[in-house]
This record gives C-alpha cells, structure tokens and sequence, in this order.
C-alpha cells in the first residue's frame, strides 16, 4: 500500500470511529433505550451535551499552538475513557456525562480528520480525498448501524462500548505509524469571539440546534 493511501485510511477510520460513536446516540438511541435504564429525554440531552461540547473543544483547540500529535493522543485517551465509563454501567447521568466527553473527544477528532487531508498529497487532489472520505457515512448507515444492533443484541450495551474502545486503541496506533502528527498545531483564529459578532447567524443556527435537541 502507498503513503498516500495508508494515511487516508488512517483519517477514513477515524471517521467512521466517531460517526459510529454518535450513531449510538442517534439514530440508535432507541437500542440504548431498551437496554439500559435510560429514557428518551436521556437520549435528547446526551446529543445536545454531545454537540455543545464538540462546538467547545473546537474553541479552545482553535487558541493553542502545540504537538497535533500530543492533542491527538489526548483526545484518543479521552475518547477510550467516554467509552470505558459506559462499559462498567450505564445510567442517565453516566450517558449524558459519557457522551459530552464524547463530543470533547471524538467530534474534534473527527474535524481534525478533516483538516489533515491536505497532508495526503499535493493540493490539486485534495478534492479528490476529501470526495473519497465523504463515503464514510454511507458505510456508517450499511455497517455500523446494523453491526451495532448486533453486538448490543447478543454482547450487550458494555459489549458495544468494549468493542468501541478496542477500536480507538488500534486507531491510535495506527496514527502512531503514520507522520500525519508529527509538526506543529498553528494557532489560528478561527474561532475567535469576534467572528460570531460579524456572522450572527452561526451562532444563532449553532445555539438553535442545541436547543432543538431537548424537543425530541
């Protein structure tokens, strides 16, 4: 396999690691519902606590300049830890709590899965990845979705996030093996307070999907 395509699946996994993760919130929810002491209103909080907390991470990973690959190790281990939680015992508060470092960890990673893409190969076929990686939520809906149903039917909900922290491990080697991470995070300010105040309606769209998610 060449460099180019050895990183790309490196960045396709770890896509599909945190889709799959929110798919176990929605539209999964129900499955969790069924099999843990959880309630639908559960359910809404733990996506709404799930985006703001992505939306927070990306704020403050924004004003830091350091490792890429030390951020990245610190998201995979927070990641695994979300995952851990829920394998010893799944309650109202531990999902909601569980799935907001989800949102801290994995929606990051995956936004940082993104930015990397650029790193594949030269900018005339970025365009190109970017189209390739975009499957990824094709497989989410054929695979995961039903390979989900699977475990929590016969392993179990503490089958389901074992299985998802294994996963995380092999990932973060496999980014390991990979110079994806090797430079230097630039501090940028692309989230900075004073863009919102230029472009009202992000926040406003930003704050109505939060809220949206306490209806269902």
């Amino acid at each position: 396999m060449n460099e180019p395509w050895k990183k790309f699946l490196v960045l396709y996994t770890l896509q599909l690691l945190h889709l799959t993760d929110f798919m176990s919130i929605a539209p999964l929810g129900a499955v969790f519902v069924s099999a843990n002491c959880i309630d639908s209103g559960t359910i809404s909080t733990a996506v709404a606590f799930y985006s703001a907390g992505a939306l927070l991470a990306t704020c403050v990973v924004s004003r830091i300049r350091g490792s890429l690959r030390k951020t990245m190790n610190v998201l995979f281990f927070g990641f695994i830890f979300s995952q851990i939680i829920l394998y010893f015992g799944v309650t109202p508060a531990s999902f909601v709590f569980a799935k907001t470092i989800g949102g801290l960890t994995g929606g990051l990673m995956g936004a940082m899965a993104y930015s990397q893409l650029s790193k594949i190969e030269d900018e005339k076929k970025q365009g190109l990845w970017n189209g390739r990686i975009q499957t990824v939520q094709s497989i989410v809906t054929v695979v995961s979705v039903p390979g989900s149903i699977f475990m929590v039917s016969f392993f179990g909900s503490a089958g389901f996030y074992v299985g998802m922290a294994f996963a995380a491990v092999a990932v973060m080697f496999l980014f390991l093996s990979t110079d994806l991470m090797n430079d230097t995070q630039e501090k940028h300010g692309g989230m900075d307070w004073s863009l919102l105040k230029k472009h009202p309606d992000v926040a406003v769209t930003g704050c109505l999907s939060f809220l949206s998610a306490f209806l269902f």
